[in-house]
């Protein structure tokens, strides 16, 4: 009588192709992490260019709002900004975060102030220039005339 032997067929892989499957895996993952770096660096950089913007957005529609003159003011050397109103909340730019520049005008006592009219206008246009660790840079703006509120990726013209 003959016996029928199975065949047990190869269901799994040696030690030899796992490690290459997974030194190959570490490559790519390395290869990757500075882009992923880069990413995570340029969406801080715009998170804060968009928090300014918004900031100054809300103190332009709030003097509209209570008719009353309404501001934020900038410390650059310590990487904040301060807003007003409804209450007085400073934000300070994330790690790695820095402002290159303010351009808006100095009060009497020497503050770096962005001032909305109860009219919505600002009583000087300027740009805060903010740089990421990489050197990437976003500029938000606010025009002398109307008041808008933008974020750009190259600076304004003179």
């Amino acid at each position: 009588m003959q016996t029928d032997k199975t065949r047990v067929g190869n269901k799994g892989f040696t030690l030899l192709e796992l490690l290459v499957v997974l030194t190959l895996l570490g490559i790519l993952t390395l290869a990757a992490v500075p882009r992923f770096n880069a990413a995570a660096d340029y969406i801080e950089l715009r998170k804060d260019a968009g928090e300014i913007a918004r900031q100054l957005r809300l103190a332009r529609h709030r003097a509209i709002a209570t008719m009353q003159a309404n501001q934020v003011r900038f410390y650059p050397d310590l990487q904040r900004y301060r807003v007003y109103q409804p209450v007085q909340k400073t934000y300070s730019l994330s790690s790695g975060v820095r402002f290159v520049y303010v351009s808006f005008p100095k009060d009497t006592r020497g503050w770096i102030i962005c001032q909305f009219s109860p009219l919505g206008v600002p009583t000087a246009g300027g740009t805060a220039a903010l740089e990421n660790r990489r050197g990437q840079r976003l500029y938000v703006v606010v025009n002398p005339v109307t008041g808008r509120v933008r974020i750009s990726p190259t600076p304004p013209a003179e």
